[in-house]
Parts: structure tokens; C-alpha cells; sequence
């Protein structure tokens, strides 16, 4: 019979990973399998976390005073995005992480952030352009104010004498 523990893990849809205190991968839940792209979980058994993902952050919170942290992380190799929540327990010599695929978030707030800048270029180019026309069409308006009244004051001048 399964444990209330063993059907959590296999339930969540959040990544699970569990190692040892040398990082050796211990369970692993099919979500994390899935999100890797590891074929099962049974062939992590024994290997070390570091050849599936970046380990630094495990090695940073063992070596610290915090029992969890938790942060949003690239997975470069996969190109994905997730929250994690590692938890180290001491005491039981674990190291859990727990990860929320957030890709799709992300790459929404990349592709909105990198839609403000394009609009913002763009914004500036019509702003130069608008503001060229202006000085434009000020210098013409400034020739032709000045040949304007160079003809009236001789007009005037003429219809005085």
C-alpha cells in the first residue's frame, strides 16, 4: 500500500526532487520527469542532480543558515522557467526541490517587455522624424515671413514717395 507521502509526490503536478546531502538524486516524481524530458524516474536513481540541472543552488543553501529558499530560475539547457522552493533538512540529510513550470509566464513578460522597447524605438524615430518636419517648415515659414515683409516695406515705401 502506498503512503499518504509516496501518492503526494506522485499526485502534484509540481516537479519533485530529492537528493541526498552529496546531491545524488534519490526520487524523483514524473512531473520532474516530464519537465526534463527524462524518460523515468527509476534510470535517475543514484545519479548525481548535477547532470540533469545547476546544483549551485543547492550547494548556496546548504552551505548557508535558511532551511528553504525559494526563487524563479532559467533551466538553460531546456529553455524553461520555473519557481523552486528548495527545502534542506538537515537533520534527515535531504535536499528537496520543488518547481512550478512558469514558462509560459515568462516568456509573456519577456515578449511584452521586449514589445515596449520596439514601441518605444519606434516612438522615438516619429518624434525625430515629426520634429525635422517642423524645423522644416519653420525655415520656409521664416523665408517667406522675411521676403514678405522685405516687399511690403518697399511697397510701402513706393506708395509714400
Amino acid at each position: 500500500m502506498e503512503s499518504i507521502a509516496e501518492i503526494i509526490i506522485r499526485c502534484t503536478p509540481h516537479a519533485i526532487l530529492a537528493m541526498d546531502t552529496n546531491l545524488a538524486i534519490l526520487q524523483v516524481n514524473d512531473a520532474f520527469c516530464q519537465l526534463f524530458g527524462q524518460p523515468s524516474s527509476s534510470e535517475l536513481t543514484g545519479k548525481p542532480a548535477s547532470s540533469i540541472v545547476d546544483v549551485t543552488p543547492f550547494y548556496t543553501l546548504m552551505e548557508g543558515e535558511s532551511r528553504v529558499v525559494s526563487t524563479c530560475r532559467h533551466l538553460m539547457p531546456y529553455d524553461r522557467y520555473v519557481d523552486e522552493s528548495i527545502i534542506y533538512a538537515r537533520e534527515e540529510g535531504l535536499v528537496i526541490s520543488i518547481m512550478k513550470d512558469v514558462t509560459e509566464r515568462e516568456k509573456e513578460i519577456i515578449s511584452t517587455e521586449k514589445l515596449r522597447m520596439e514601441t518605444a524605438r519606434v516612438t522615438d524615430k516619429v518624434i525625430e522624424r515629426q520634429m525635422r518636419v517642423v524645423q522644416e517648415i519653420a525655415s520656409l515659414l521664416g523665408e517667406t515671413t522675411a521676403e514678405t515683409k522685405i516687399a511690403l516695406t518697399r511697397l510701402k515705401e513706393t506708395i509714400r514717395r
